[in-house]
Parts: C-alpha cells; sequence; structure tokens
C-alpha cells in the first residue's frame, strides 16, 4: 500500500510576462526592510549583491513599478527603504501564499479520508 508523503512543498510564484515574485524575492525584501540595507539582507540570505540586484530590477520591470527606495551613503547614511508597492506586494504575496497552503492541506486531508473509505 502507498504510503502517503509526511510532506509537501507548494512553491508559490507571481509574474505578468516574465518570473517575478517568488519566495526568493519575499525573504529578500523582508530582510532589506528588517536591517534597511540591500548588501545586509544579502550577507543574511548568503545571496551575491548582483544576483539580488538582477532579481529586483527583474520583478520592477515586470510589475511596472518600483520595489525600493535609495538613500544616498556616507558615514551613516544610506540604505534602502521598500516603496508603497513594495509593501503591497509582500501582503498579497503573503496572503496567496497561505490560502495556498490551506487548500492544499484541505485537500490532502480530503484524499486521505477518501482512500481510508475505499480501504473499508
Amino acid at each position: 500500500m502507498l504510503e502517503f508523503p509526511k510532506k509537501i512543498n507548494v512553491k508559490l510564484t507571481l509574474y505578468n510576462e516574465d518570473y517575478s515574485f517568488g519566495n526568493g524575492l519575499y525573504r529578500l525584501l523582508l530582510l532589506i526592510d528588517e536591517y534597511k540595507s540591500v548588501n545586509r539582507a544579502c550577507k543574511e540570505m548568503r545571496m551575491a549583491y548582483s544576483k539580488a540586484y538582477k532579481m529586483i530590477i527583474r520583478s520592477e520591470k515586470d510589475l511596472n513599478c518600483k520595489l525600493l527606495v535609495g538613500k544616498i551613503g556616507g558615514k551613516g547614511g544610506g540604505g534602502s527603504e521598500l516603496t508603497p508597492e513594495a509593501r503591497e506586494l509582500l501582503t498579497i504575496y503573503e496572503r496567496v501564499n497561505l490560502k495556498t497552503k490551506e487548500f492544499v492541506e484541505n485537500e490532502i486531508e480530503n484524499y486521505k479520508k477518501s482512500i481510508k473509505k475505499a480501504e473499508k
């Protein structure tokens, strides 16, 4: 008899024409928001700054909006902040991701119940 998998992972990606927004960019933006620094967020994620920059630019192009506002550096200055659009995108991603996980978990439970009924 088939033993049902203990874990199922669903990856959510939001996009228009090109890849725009998935878990990696979601985590990156959360860390940028926390640290107010793209560089520090990259270090935390062990991601090259150039890769993060490309992800952000590609997403901004596809979504037709800015995700970050930079401040000019200098001693005690500099940094990055999320735009209102980026914050809205984080909220949308969180909500859709939660609903997707709830749906998948529900479907799995329904499937398990139907298997148990069929075995009787």
